[in-house]
């Protein structure tokens, strides 16, 4: 039997976290945890995460300074026209690895997921890496406020008397979250 060579363009590489502390574990400190963190089942060998800390496996994606990507970080995205390139829409997202579909995710603010590497392949999202969930517990924290403020927009809008109050409350509302994204693109430059 030949022996015969299999590329991949696929990198296997992790971020491990401290949970307890609250920051990236470095080169020499996941050394002396990888026995916590590795499964070994039949001839595979599985990295988890447990209560003390979290591994992020790398996205297979890079953000617009050419940044790794790995699960639960916290991105500014634009979603740009194919043809046009001007920006459709812009916001924030967290990046996940979907097990099921095995594919990189983002999830933006109303909990809509899009295909991160499809969309960046295609030119059609630009993404700015500017923190992650573990270290950057006050971006996360907007991510979820933002999400709620979205969720209290479309209540109001959807609610059943929806009177001229009910309007200014609703644009009221949206104002916020305009104002919200306008100052987070500025204070990144993005």
């Amino acid at each position: 039997m030949k022996n015969t060579e299999i590329k991949s363009d696929v990198k296997y590489k992790f971020k491990v976290y401290d949970l307890k502390n609250e920051k990236a574990l470095t080169r020499e400190e996941i050394f002396t945890v990888l026995g916590k963190l590795i499964l070994l089942k039949n001839n595979e060998v599985e990295f988890r995460s447990n209560e003390e800390f979290y591994v992020a496996p790398f996205l297979n994606c890079y953000d617009k300074r050419d940044y790794d990507l790995f699960e639960g970080d916290i991105v500014l995205y634009k979603f740009r026209d194919k043809i046009t390139q001007k920006v459709k829409q812009k916001g924030i997202g967290i990046l996940i690895y979907n097990e099921n579909s095995l594919l990189p995710m983002m999830k933006v603010i109303g909990n809509v997921l899009y295909n991160l590497k499809h969309y960046i392949e295609e030119k059609e999202l630009e993404v700015l890496k500017i923190g992650n969930f573990i270290e950057s517990k006050d971006l996360f924290e907007f991510f979820v406020n933002a999400n709620d403020l979205h969720r209290r927009i479309l209540d109001e809008k959807f609610n059943e008397t929806c009177n001229s109050e009910k309007k200014a409350v609703i644009k009221s509302l949206e104002d916020e979250m305009k104002e919200i994204k306008k100052s987070l693109f500025k204070s990144f430059n993005f």
